[in-house]
């Protein structure tokens, strides 16, 4: 089979040459080619060759294109992307054969490997996107949907938002009415099941929450967790197929998780009937919807509930019934409720063990301080951090804040249903021949807001606008701080210097809020551990009696000193092991911080049977 490597071999047919030459005569690196293009394509395909059998050099070669990005985006090769009007054409074929499904899956694979591979892959990626928005508008929106999920890249994820709104437009909705009525159920059933019948057996995955599933396999007689035999052996096709459904669905699961969580930087609102249509009764999203509370609001009367057993019910799990179909629904935010409620929420999901798609019980609050009211216009909450800058960037433009740490530009969020724009400011402080990038360290600076480009009072931010910022700055700098280098202290890096200072200050000094909610967490899970006779709680520390020494393990950086003479103990992080053994529930899954603590914790109260040599010396030495 001819394959996009030999296009120059003289022995390809005419007919073959005369497709390869068009394919290669849109020479417009910047421009997608006009409708009239693909249209002639098709047409020369036909006359040549056939439509089948180019379909299947295509689905073939997209195989090895995916394969071949790392060498298409090297500006020092000569088959780079942008320079090969032959590499374009071959991909923006694509476009005639969308209904292929293995097709667009391979494209939707090549976006997120062109997107990875930083400016060099964003002509691919580009490309790969506008290919996908030609898909039938039910199949468009769950394709550009999983990718918003699996691309973690800010700038990429405002493209992605922008083609959805384009979309909406185009059929009279906003993007999110849009996705709300084309995300597709992946065949589950009203249980959240999704069920795979072959011979006499029946593979049944449930899914209770986002992250808890579970699978089985039955005939009727017998119950177990893996395929039996004659499946895997005879019918691997077809187990294949299930699986990669599976796999599907936790892509989109991921997807509207994303999707949801902005709907409070959004302030979307429907009228129950819509909402239960789309949210409740839809068996996919609902999934996440039966684990969220939700607020509800009717005739003056205002209520948040979840769904728990086939009602809705209040933080006190009092039954709410006789809703009225034109209530309005929202997400509901802690910022919003009582200490109370908040606490209650907090106890419900911890004993019912269920972990919510987003933190919503969990959530940490943020609240204007009196130090931030005499500043008035900025905020120093999370000023004079130390942070590396490489993880920085991840983590702030996988939330949607744009800015350049090469051009030192202030990093900012836009907020377009406030018409607000916040912004982080960050300075270098890297030594001279550090790379900005990677190893390199920023110092923190202040938080401010913008309206029609004048900078505002924080006293005039709406309060949930307020308390979103601040949680993505809180995240940006608990995951960037480099008191997250159990290293620091021994690595000769910031000896005697200010950021050694400031290592030992945050390592083991007052919580940021994130580090409450932490806090708050532990003493809940520590009684039901089998160390709980051996931990307690002082300050922001957990104490852990062990059997050779005692230790405490700062709750906001999950850093440790030895008693009795606070000498400071290194550990690596190991946490998934222990963990598992003690099968501990986390009523949230996105802090490492507390999965690192309670490891650790594991790990000192049987200090004696440590057989790692490092953490011995350290432990013996006085």
């Amino acid at each position: 089979m001819i394959n996009i490597s030999n296009i120059a071999d003289p022995t390809i047919s005419h007919e073959w040459k005369v497709v390869i030459e068009f394919l290669a005569s849109h020479t417009e690196p910047k421009k997608n080619p006009p409708k009239s293009w693909y249209k002639e394509l098709s047409s020369l395909i036909n006359r040549n060759i056939s439509l089948g059998e180019y379909e299947s050099f295509l689905l073939e070669n997209l195989k090895s294109f995916k394969k071949e990005i790392p060498n298409l985006v090297s500006r020092y090769s000569e088959n780079d992307y942008a320079k090969s009007p032959f590499m374009r054409g071959f991909l923006h074929s694509s476009i005639l054969f969308l209904e292929n499904t293995k097709i667009t899956d391979i494209i939707e694979d090549i976006t997120v490997t062109s997107f990875s591979k930083g400016a060099q892959g964003v002509p691919i990626g580009n490309d790969a996107l506008y290919i996908l928005s030609d898909l039938p508008v039910d199949r468009v929106v769950g394709s550009l949907g999983k990718l918003r999920a699996r691309i973690k890249k800010g700038p990429v994820r405002s493209k992605i938002a922008t083609i959805l709104n384009n979309i909406g437009k185009k059929h009279g909705k906003t993007a999110n009415e849009l996705e709300e009525m084309s995300i597709s159920d992946f065949g589950l059933n009203n249980q959240n099941e999704l069920v795979f019948c072959v011979n006499d057996w029946k593979g049944i995955i449930s899914f209770a929450t986002v992250n808890q599933s579970e699978i089985s396999w039955t005939n009727g007689t017998k119950v177990q967790k893996s395929p039996p035999k004659e499946i895997t052996t005879a019918f691997k096709e077809d187990l294949k197929e299930f699986t990669e459904n599976i796999k599907e669905i936790k892509e989109q699961l991921a997807s509207q998780c994303f999707r949801i969580e902005s709907f409070y930087l959004n302030d979307v609102k429907w009228s129950f009937e819509y909402w239960e249509k789309y949210y409740l009764q839809h068996n996919l999203v609902s999934i996440i919807a039966k684990n969220l509370i939700w607020d509800i609001v009717w005739e003056g009367n205002k209520v948040n509930v979840t769904w728990s057993n086939g009602y809705f019910i209040d933080s006190n799990q009092a039954i709410v019934e006789n809703i009225p179909t034109n209530a309005t629904v929202s997400l509901w935010h802690p910022i919003y409720s009582t200490i109370e409620e908040i606490r209650n929420w907090r106890k419900y999901f911890n004993e019912k063990q269920i972990i919510q798609g987003i933190k919503q019980a969990f959530r940490e609050v943020y609240v204007l301080t009196d130090a931030e009211l005499n500043t008035k216009s900025y905020s120093n909450r999370f000023a004079a951090h130390i942070i590396q800058v490489g993880t920085y960037l991840t983590k702030s433009r996988s939330k949607g804040w744009m800015g350049s740490a090469l051009l030192m530009e202030n990093f900012a969020l836009k907020i377009p249903h406030f018409d607000i724009k916040a912004e982080f400011w960050i300075q270098r402080i890297s030594q001279e021949g550090e790379d900005w990038y990677g190893t390199g360290l920023g110092a923190t600076d202040q938080v401010r807001f913008y309206k029609n480009k004048e900078q505002i009072d924080l006293k005039d931010v709406p309060p949930i606008v307020f308390a979103e910022v601040m949680r993505d700055v809180d995240l940006f700098i608990g995951a960037s701080s480099i008191t997250n280098n159990p290293y620091w202290t021994d690595n000769g890096t910031g000896k005697n210097t200010d950021s050694q200072s400031y290592w030992y200050e945050h390592s083991f000094g007052s919580l940021r809020m994130s580090g409450n909610i932490r806090m708050e967490t532990l003493k809940e899970i520590i009684p039901m551990l089998s160390i709980k006779d051996v931990c307690s709680f002082e300050g922001n520390f957990l104490k852990v009696q062990g059997k050779i020494r005692n230790y405490k393990i700062h709750v906001g950086s999950g850093n440790i000193l030895m008693e009795p003479n606070d000498q400071y103990l290194c550990i690596v992080p190991d946490s998934s092991n222990r963990m598992a053994k003690e099968k501990i529930f986390l009523p949230f899954d996105n802090d490492e911080t507390l999965s690192i603590i309670i490891s650790k914790a594991l790990l000192l109260a049987k200090d004696n049977e440590t057989t790692d040599s490092t953490i011995i010396s350290q432990i013996t030495s006085k």
